[in-house]
């Protein structure tokens, strides 16, 4: 039971790429020339919506050369920079929810919140600090070329998904509770079951086979909607590439032991499905998305064509945050 999540979750997982995960997941193909050209029209679309939303960025002008892929643009770790949260309306919210995208925040924080103040601390804070001071020693560096495997019909590598949950990171009204484990990271059901709880969200990306998942940990008191019956906590393992029925209750088996009295949320027959085998990745950015700032509504809901105009999202909000504002660089 305890290995790495990954080889548990996926054993019965299959895809067709066929790559290693070094440095990140998925073979870029060798267009240059085109994908630098189109990295350049998304820097200029980032520059006009920062102007557009009056986020503050350093660089009014920016443009990419093949020379620059190879060059590291941030060192980053997936503990907050930021004592306090950014201002929510510097985050770019999936096109499909824009409209509405803060009332909906609104009502998740606020359950979120009764609940933070339901539960309180279980541990002693030093534990989380600790943890903390462990996992800021993991610096991961993001070079140019990983903005290419968020152009359209490519594989997310790992480094891209570690920059956006990192700024969704930011913006969290209760960072101080979340937990990341980078997207290279393996680790094991105990390795995540011995989070201190005083780290109330736990977000883990999966990657097998050239596939990506996501396993959401939530430590809040939670109660069924149809049997009303209370948990100390839920669990949330989500697949968009489920390949038979039986798949999810296989992997979500070793849960009920190793945390007693949670709710392992497991919807086979609704969970959004991708519609090809490239956009693994940005599902599980969505989905940790709409775990942290939305509900579960939003996370069942998602269709394919949202899915491919919120990877330009992902993109757009990676070159505002980090590309267009070098200060933020550790």
């Amino acid at each position: 039971m305890d290995q790495p999540l990954a080889d548990w979750f996926l054993m019965s997982v299959t895809s067709s790429s066929s790559s290693t995960r070094t440095g990140g997941v998925g073979e870029v193909p060798k267009e240059v020339d085109a994908d630098v050209r189109l990295l350049n029209q998304y820097i200029i679309r980032a520059i006009q919506i920062a102007k557009q939303r009056r986020i503050p960025i350093e660089l009014s002008s920016l443009v990419l050369s093949e020379q620059d892929l190879p060059r590291v643009f941030v060192v980053f770790t997936l503990v907050p920079d930021h004592m306090s949260p950014l201002p929510l309306s510097e985050l770019l919210p999936p096109p499909h929810l824009q409209s509405q995208s803060m009332q909906l925040m609104k009502s998740s924080f606020q359950s979120k919140q009764q609940a933070s103040n339901t539960l309180g601390s279980i541990l002693k804070p030093l534990v989380c600090t600790e943890l903390a001071m462990k996992h800021e020693q993991h610096k991961i560096s993001a070079k140019i070329s990983n903005l290419r495997t968020l152009i359209a019909g490519r594989w997310l590598d790992s480094v891209a998904i570690d920059l956006y949950i990192h700024i969704l990171q930011e913006y969290f009204p209760f960072k101080s509770q979340l937990f990341v484990h980078s997207a290279q990271d393996n680790p094991t059901l105990s390795i995540v079951a011995k989070t201190p709880r005083c780290y109330k969200y736990v977000l883990v990306p999966l990657w097998k086979s050239s596939h990506w998942t996501v396993l959401l940990v939530e430590h809040n008191p939670y109660t069924d909607p149809v049997t009303r019956r209370s948990f100390r906590g839920r669990i949330r393992y989500i697949n968009s590439q489920v390949v038979d029925e039986s798949t999810p209750d296989v992997q979500t088996e070793p849960f009920e032991q190793v945390f007693p009295n949670y709710a392992v949320i497991n919807k086979r027959r609704q969970t959004p499905q991708q519609c090809d085998n490239n956009s693994c990745g940005v599902y599980v950015c969505f989905w940790s998305m709409c775990f942290l700032y939305f509900s579960e509504d939003q996370i069942m809901s998602v269709q394919c064509p949202e899915i491919a105009a919120f990877r330009e999202t992902m993109l757009l909000q990676i070159m505002i945050y980090y590309l267009l504002t070098p200060s933020r660089r550790r």
